[in-house]
């Protein structure tokens, strides 16, 4: 799990360096953030903050790719048609 998320933290620096913008799509089990630095890519981070099973309906936010994925078990996240599936704990990072 930490060199999954090491590898995460190397690979979009945005994740590490980027400046936090809380999204409306937040909810009391699902944080969803923008992070945005300086000439890097920005990303959307995802992260199911509960142990059940969430979606989340990412519509017209203009992320459209699954960059990455951290779960705590063999459970997969999934990316269909807008709509992000999450195991519990699990946290998906997109990009545009």
């Amino acid at each position: 799990y930490y060199r999954q998320a090491v590898h995460i933290r190397d690979a979009y620096p945005s994740v590490a360096n980027g400046i936090v913008s809380v999204s409306e799509l937040s909810t009391d089990t699902v944080a969803v953030y923008e992070k945005a630095a300086d000439q890097q890519e920005p990303v959307l981070l995802v992260m199911n903050i509960s142990d059940q099973p969430a979606e989340v309906d990412l519509g017209d936010s203009g992320y459209s790719q699954l960059a990455a994925v951290l779960v705590v078990n063999e459970e997969r996240i999934n990316f269909e048609n807008g709509k992000l599936s999450l195991p519990a704990y699990g946290t998906a990072i997109l990009t545009p």
